[in-house]
Formats: structure tokens, C-alpha cells, sequence
């Protein structure tokens, strides 16, 4: 397969973990909201302010899992600079989710540590000419430029004393 497949099916990838985490913090928002109306509306004693604190907290997880997904399926589909970087990081959150999670993890290791990436994400440069001996010439724009040019812009220079 191409980096360009590769590419896709990792950014499929990271899509179907985030709707999964989608899913997965809907059913526990809709469990903690009927666990909190049937015991909270007939126990007067019901510890509504911490059933309520951890609730939240289990949602902020959920949502930290969750959205690194989103981001890196975001830049990989829009072929951002940045999207190397997102997938690792969506890459190591999503791995600690068995099996779904750490499907798009393994997957999305192999593509962005391999060789594979570098035909999506780097732009091919050209070959550069080589007007002279020593590399110098066009490559920096100018014809003219010589050895003796070089030699005499990179003299050592005395650093100035700081002290």
C-alpha cells in the first residue's frame, strides 16, 4: 500500500476509536443521569453534590481519551504539517483502550514511526545543481559564487569578551 492509503485508513482509524468514545461517554452520561433520578428523587440521604463531582470526572476522562482522536483524524484528513505529532499523541492515549484503541494506536505507530509517512508529509525537493567543485553555485542563487567567497565569509571571528 502507498502512504497515501495508509494515510486514509489511519485516519479512519482514529474517526471510528473517537465515535467509539463518543458512544461509550454517552452511555455514561445516560447511566450516572438515571443511577442520579431514581436514587436521588426517593433517598433523601443520596449524595448528590459527590455522585454529581464524579460523574464529571468521568466525563473529563472520557473526553481526554476522546478528543486527540478527533484532532489527529482532523489534520491527517486535511494533510496538516502538524499531524505527525497528533497521531503519535492520539496514538499513545488510544493504545491503553483494549482492543478498538489500541488497534488505531499499533496501527497509527507503524505508519508514523516507519518510512511510509515521508511520502504524504515531506515535500519531495528537487535535485539541486552543483555549479562548482566544492557545491557551491546555484544553489545559492548566484553564479558567481566561488571557494574564495566561502573561505572569506565563514573567517573566525574573535568572540567579544563578556566579562
Amino acid at each position: 500500500m502507498t502512504g497515501e492509503e495508509h494515510n486514509k485508513y489511519v485516519s479512519w482509524a482514529f474517526l471510528a476509536y473517537g465515535i467509539f468514545q463518543a458512544v461509550v461517554l454517552l452511555f455514561i452520561a445516560a447511566v450516572f443521569l438515571v443511577i442520579f433520578g431514581a436514587a436521588g428523587a426517593s433517598d433523601p440521604n443520596f449524595p448528590g453534590l459527590l455522585f454529581g463531582v464524579i460523574a464529571m470526572v468521568a466525563v473529563l476522562i472520557n473526553l481526554v481519551f476522546a478528543a486527540p482522536s478527533f484532532i489527529a483524524y482532523y489534520a491527517m484528513k486535511n494533510r496538516k504539517p502538524w499531524a505527525r505529532i497528533a497521531a503519535i499523541v492520539a496514538g499513545a492515549l488510544a493504545v491503553m483502550n483494549v482492543p478498538f484503541g489500541t488497534l488505531a494506536g499499533v496501527y497509527a505507530f507503524v505508519f508514523f514511526l516507519g518510512k511510509d509517512w515521508k511520502q504524504v508529509y515531506e515535500p519531495q525537493r528537487p535535485p539541486q545543481f552543483l555549479g562548482n567543485e566544492a557545491g557551491f553555485g546555484s544553489s545559492f542563487g548566484r553564479d558567481d559564487y566561488t571557494t574564495a567567497d566561502r573561505d572569506a565569509q565563514f573567517q573566525y571571528r574573535e568572540p567579544p569578551d563578556w566579562r
